[in-house]
Parts: C-alpha cells; sequence; structure tokens
C-alpha cells in the first residue's frame, strides 16, 4: 500500500524511483514473512490464540505492508509514518515537550496548530513524555497532577488531546513565560526521574515577535542556562531544539533561526504556508531515526 498522493502514475503506479526502489525490496520480505509466522505458531498457540497477529512494514517514504495481506476500502488513506508504532519504532523513546503560541495573531491559524499538535500527541506511545505550553501573554502548563509531564497513556492521549481542543488564540506574545513554564516542567520530572531515558525535543513554534515579557536576549540566555544544566542530569544526553516560525513578514523568523544556532542542537524550520503547518510540527522524529543506525546514538 502506499498514500494515495503517491499513487501519480498510470493505474496507480507512483512514479518516485525512491517509493519504486522501497515496493520492490518489500517483496523480499515475502519469504522472511512466511518463514517467520511459522516460527512464532506455535508460541501464540500455547497461549491460545490462533494464529500470530499480524506483522507491518512503514517506510519513510510512505509504502506500507502487511502479512497477512487484507483489503481495505481505504488503502490509500493509510500512512505509517503517523502512527505511533512507526514513530516509536524511528525514534525510540523520548521527552518531548511542544511550546505553542496561541496568541491573538494565530486565531486564522489555531485550527491547524490543534490538528498539528494531535498528531504529535498522537504517534506516541507509552514510553514517551510529553507536555504542552500554549503560550500567549502568559504561559500555562499543560501538565499532569504533580506538575510532570504526561506519560503518553491512552488515557492521558486522550486527556491532552481534549485539552487542546479548548485551546483558544488571544493575548499577547511572552517567549520568555513560555520557556520557563517548560523548562521548570522538565526539570521537575527529571527529578523524580519519570523522564523517559532516550531522545528529548522541544519544539517552539510561533507567528510573532515577542511583545511582552523580557527581551529576546534574556530568553536566549535562560534556554541556554537551564538546557545546560537540564542535560547534565540527563548524563549528557542531548536535547534537541526544533524551532519552528510561520509568517509573511521577514522579521518574525529572526528569532527562531537565531535562536536554533544559539543551542547546542537545535534545528528551525520557516513554514511557508499554512497548509504546512501539521507535517512540518509532526515530523521533528524523523531527525531521530537519521542516527539510530549509528553506534555512536
Amino acid at each position: 500500500r502506499i498514500p494515495t498522493e503517491l499513487a501519480n502514475g498510470v493505474d496507480g503506479n507512483p512514479t518516485d524511483p525512491k517509493v519504486i526502489e522501497t515496493l520492490c525490496f518489500t517483496r523480499s520480505l515475502d519469504t522472511w514473512f512466511v518463514q517467520k509466522r511459522n516460527e512464532d505458531l506455535s508460541f501464540w498457540q500455547s497461549l491460545g490464540i490462533a494464529s500470530p497477529p499480524s506483522m507491518y512494514f512503514g517506510s519513510n517514504n510512505g509504502a506500507f505492508r502487511i502479512f497477512p495481506a487484507r483489503h481495505t476500502d481505504g488503502c490509500g488513506l493509510y500512512d505509517p509514518r503517523t502512527r505511533p508504532w512507526y514513530v516509536a519504532a524511528s525514534s525510540g523513546p523520548k521527552n518531548v515537550i511542544m511550546i505553542l503560541d496561541v496568541s491573538g495573531s494565530m486565531e486564522d491559524r489555531l485550527s491547524l496548530l490543534k490538528q498539528a499538535a494531535k498528531r504529535v500527541v498522537e504517534t506516541l506511545t507509552v514510553q514517551d513524555r510529553i507536555t504542552i505550553i500554549p503560550f500567549a501573554s502568559s504561559a500555562p502548563k499543560i501538565a499532569d497532577a504533580n506538575g510532570h509531564m504526561f506519560r503518553a497513556t491512552a488515557e492521558n492521549i486522550a486527556i491532552l488531546s481534549q485539552k487542546i481542543d479548548n485551546l483558544v488564540a488571544r493575548g499577547q506574545t511572552n517567549f520568555y513565560d513560555a520557556f520557563e513554564a517548560a523548562l521548570d516542567v522538565f526539570d521537575a520530572t527529571i527529578e523524580e526521574e519519570l523522564h523517559a531515558n532516550c531522545n528529548s525535543a522541544i519544539l517552539f513554534l510561533t507567528d510573532g515577535e515577542r511583545t511582552e515579557g523580557p527581551g529576546t536576549n534574556e530568553v536566549t540566555a535562560l534556554i541556554q542556562d537551564r538546557m545546560t544544566m537540564i542535560k547534565a542530569r540527563l548524563n549528557n544526553k542531548p536535547i534537541l531544539l526544533f524551532t519552528y516560525s510561520i509568517s509573511d513578514d521577514e522579521l518574525v523568523h529572526e528569532y527562531p533561526s537565531q535562536l536554533a544556532c544559539a543551542v547546542e542542537q537545535g534545528v528551525w524550520s520557516r513554514i511557508s504556508s499554512d497548509d504546512e503547518i501539521i507535517d512540518s510540527l509532526s515530523s521533528y522524529y524523523q531527525l531521530f531515526a537519521l542516527g539510530l543506525g549509528s553506534d555512536s546514538n
């Protein structure tokens, strides 16, 4: 199976060489699928289960195989890259903090921001930890009852999705309070050893310049100092800061890009149009995936 947008050739066949290569490669999996299923059959039957569960293969270009095969009416609607099992396998256990601009200027984009935030949350698994800081003039923490990051259980994902749905856009733009709140939650979670002990990502999205709170120099100093201390408590495991900015005003992009360069490991992304918000925000894990095959990871 491939997502509908990739089936862009004659009779629904893909034209992208990488997709074609992936589909050809997956045919070599057939023998392995059959062999593995036969090997596992006696184990599952000993548990009173008639046959092993399905096996999945997903690629970074959206191709997907399932064995045993089955018919579906929504074949082209399925994209493995948005599924928790794929993201978990690609990026490992992780701590994710979303710092999301919900000031008044985001009103027209709020629906897309909510969809993007929910996609990030819904691709997490119980190995992951998540907190959300929606900020405007102030920065309330969406954390658990003890002020820690949520463990991404099905119950907590439902809670977070509801809180995302309830967000409203109003107020000014206060970067300082937003990052201070986010790093406070992260620090408290580490203090109680409730964090994921692998990767950490902070996702910061804004569509405006700072209009309230301490200046950008103070914001940068806060982030640098706090992230250095937190990293030391993580046994020097990296914290990746992903900054995203969307605006027709060039000045809006200056600080997010500068901030990504001011920390040890930062990546800035300019979102060119509103309809790119969802894919941009939810693709952060792909950077973690690049290093999973490395001995140094």
